[in-house]
């Protein structure tokens, strides 16, 4: 399960796609604790995106961490079926970076949000942005262009309010890259649509590898990172915490971290409005320890499905 697609599916199951395994599909039920295997995809995937669309179905695209590298279009995956539906016109290349390390980074961690009528909105890490239709063969249409500094490839990038989407920090390239400051205010409409974007006030920290979560009053909570991201390692390591308000479209600065929280951390929002934060750069798989990946993911789901 190492680099999957996660996403949650309206009973609160939970999706996981790809990763290692390239093609295989497991189902959680936190009701049960049980993990199912479910369809394999048609396309072998790791470090894809995927994401919930309007009518309960999953989405996902790219990946070729593992599966081979290639233009790896959409797919969609319908639970109560279970079955994937390639989506041959649901073209990866628009949404590509430019990464120094070549094709196999270039279409990893697209972000996406489902939206109405089926639609995704693929809004990073490429400079550019486009909207996803999942109907008949699948379709990409221009959105706009995010910005014209850089790709932002493992930036924030979460949808705070109806339509209003926050992102933050990332960097040019995977690994061994300097991570920026630079946050957006992106607002989309009506499937098709161009994206509207406002520069967003810096942050006081470049972040690469950070992660963002929003708050039950929209405010969003950005958590850990590297000022130079570098997989595997807690080099440069951003400890103090920042919130964005955006009724001010300001950003203050919050405690500091006790443990650095980089590459493959996860920050999540607990039902009592406190935000868990674990994992991160230094993990014992980089290390050639021995860790009972199991159980890490077991806490993680338990937290995911509140």
């Amino acid at each position: 399960m190492f680099c999957p697609g996660i996403s949650s599916l309206a009973d609160g199951r939970i999706v996981i796609n790809g990763g290692s395994d390239a093609e295989a599909v497991s189902i959680y039920n936190p009701a049960t604790n049980q993990f199912t295997r479910a369809a394999d995809m048609k396309i072998a995937r790791g470090y894809q995106t995927s994401a919930t669309i309007s009518n309960g179905d999953i989405f996902t695209i790219g990946g070729s961490f593992t599966g081979g590298i290639f233009a790896k279009p959409g797919e969609t995956y319908n639970a109560a079926s279970n079955k994937w539906t390639l989506l041959p016109d649901a073209n990866p290349g628009p949404l590509l970076t430019t990464d120094r390390e070549g094709a196999w980074r270039t279409d990893n961690h697209a972000w996406l949000f489902g939206w109405r009528n089926g639609s995704v909105f693929q809004a990073g890490p490429s400079k550019a942005m486009h909207w996803y239709s999942t109907s008949g063969r699948g379709s990409v249409t221009p959105a706009g262009t995010r910005t014209t500094e850089m790709d932002q490839m493992c930036g924030v990038n979460v949808m705070y309010d109806v339509g209003k989407i926050l992102s933050a920090g990332g960097s040019q390239d995977y690994t061994d890259s300097q991570a920026t400051k630079l946050t957006h205010l992106i607002s989309i409409t009506d499937p098709g649509k161009p994206a509207t974007v406002e520069r967003g006030p810096d942050m006081a920290f470049a972040r690469g590898f950070a992660n963002g979560v929003v708050l039950p009053d929209g405010k969003v909570v950005v958590t850990g990172g590297q000022a130079r991201s570098l997989v595997f390692t807690d080099i440069d390591s951003v400890l103090v915490a920042e919130m964005f308000d955006p009724a001010t479209k300001k950003w203050t600065q919050l405690a500091s971290a006790a443990v650095p929280r980089n590459y493959h951390s996860v920050s999540i929002l607990l039902p009592d409005g406190t935000v868990f934060v674990g994992g991160g750069g230094m993990c014992p798989a980089a290390q050639g320890d021995n860790l009972d990946w199991w159980y890490v993911l077991g806490l993680l789901l338990s937290s995911f499905q509140h």
